[in-house]
């Protein structure tokens, strides 16, 4: 971690029909729900659409949310299974990216998505080009 940063611990979950994968970072949790917007954009074409393959939407969308650690060897990484040992909301994702549901739901610390920010959410996943 970098020594004047505060930490601010936060977990993606991807979602996809074979199972789930965690991504977390220990440095810039709040950037996260932009990251995952920013991510989706650039998978759309494989989530979304004729060319719906969801591995490579997977590839897409761990480059892009790990892209500000790749170069590190801290601070980012990659779970199969969430663990509750490290701050990360209770063992909780912050972000659920769901590609089979076309579902981006963003959890506040608390716990309990804001009913519009579901909505918002998967209206931002599913609206047409």
């Amino acid at each position: 971690m970098i020594a004047d940063q505060e930490p601010d611990r936060r977990m993606v979950e991807v979602r996809t029909s074979s199972g789930s994968l965690y991504l977390y970072t220990h440095l810039d949790g709040a950037q996260m729900p932009h990251r995952a917007r920013v991510a989706l954009d650039a998978a759309r074409p494989y989530w979304y659409g004729e060319r719906c393959d969801e591995s490579y939407a997977t590839h897409i969308l761990l480059d892009h949310l790990l892209k500000p650690g790749r170069d590190r060897l801290t601070d980012y990484g990659v779970l199969l299974t969430p663990s509750e040992a490290d701050d990360y909301n209770g063992g909780q994702p912050s972000v659920v990216i769901d590609l089979p549901q076309r579902t981006l739901v963003v959890i506040p610390s608390e716990g309990v998505p804001h009913p519009r920010q579901v909505e918002a959410a998967i209206s931002y996943l599913t609206a047409p080009e």
